[in-house]
Parts: structure tokens; sequence; C-alpha cells
């Protein structure tokens, strides 16, 4: 050591990448025939290994005379970035679809407690869901593998009694 100076200390640090949260408001995107309108995204701090909320919601349409629809949507995300893997939690996602003839409009809701998404095995595993459009009720599980290729998806879908008149 220098004149003076103590000796340093020999230390590792763990390099641990934080990021900022995120907020985007009433945005627009299109892609192709896709056109996202009023886009809200919220998406708390994110760090390794922690949860961070995300909060998302949007209306979209799918093209001239296609169909049109309202997004909300709520979760936890806690990445992995290391394994590439990423457990969702409290998944919530809800809309209504509008009917291009003028229809009634269907309402839906998705919920799964859990879903977890592995890039590096391209697999996704939903251990339970439910999901409602207008009357109609399902609920099961779902897994799919080459996510990112050609997706099969596999599962035990239930759906529960529905009276037509209901709806």
């Amino acid at each position: 050591p220098a004149a003076g100076r103590p000796p340093r200390a020999h230390t590792t640090a763990v390099p641990r990448p934080t990021r900022c949260g995120i907020s985007v408001k009433d945005s627009h995107v299109s892609v192709g025939a896709f056109n996202a309108s009023h886009l809200n995204l919220d998406v708390g701090k994110v760090a390794p290994r922690q949860p961070a909320p995300v909060r998302l919601s949007f209306d979209f349409v799918t093209g001239p005379g296609g169909s049109q629809s309202s997004v909300a949507a709520t979760l936890s995300i806690t990445p992995d970035w290391q394994s590439q893997s990423y457990d969702l939690q409290a998944v919530t996602a809800s809309g209504e679809l509008q009917r291009p003839n003028g229809g009634n409009n269907l309402p839906w809701k998705f919920t799964a407690p859990a879903i977890n998404v592995d890039l590096t095995a391209q697999s996704l595993k939903a251990r339970a869901f439910s999901a409602e459009l207008a009357a109609a009720q399902f609920s099961g599980s779902l897994s799919g593998e080459k996510i990112l290729d050609t997706p099969p998806f596999t599962g035990s879908p239930q759906r529960a009694p529905l009276t037509l008149r209901a709806w």
C-alpha cells in the first residue's frame, strides 16, 4: 500500500441490476392492422427475484371491420434474469369485446394465481386459471412448450353449466 494508506480489503461486489419503474400514459401503438390506443402502463421497481407490480390498460382494434376490445390487467412479476424465468402472480385481466355488427358487447375476464414463463426452456405453466366470456365460465390448468417457436398448449379446461337465456 502507498504510504499513509491502509491496505485495501478484499471484497467482491455482486452486481444487482435494478430497473426503475416505468409509466406510460395515454399512448398509441400500431402494428399492421392492430391498433392499441389509450395505452396506460405502470411497472414498479424491478429487481432480480423481487416482485414488481404491473398495471396495464388499453383499447384495441384489429383493423377495418375487425373486432374491438378494451383490456385492463394487473399482476405482479418476479424476474430471474439469470435463468430467464419470470413468475407472474395474481394475474387478472378483463375487458369487453365489442361486436362489429353492433350486437351486445361481450365482457370477458381471465384470472390465474400464478403463471411461470421460462424462456430458456420455452415453457409456460399455469396450474390453475379461470376465464369468463359473457355468461360462459371456464377453469382449469394450462401448459405450453416451444412458446417462442411453435407453441402447442395442453391443459385441463372445465366449463361450468351455461344457461343461454341468462345472457
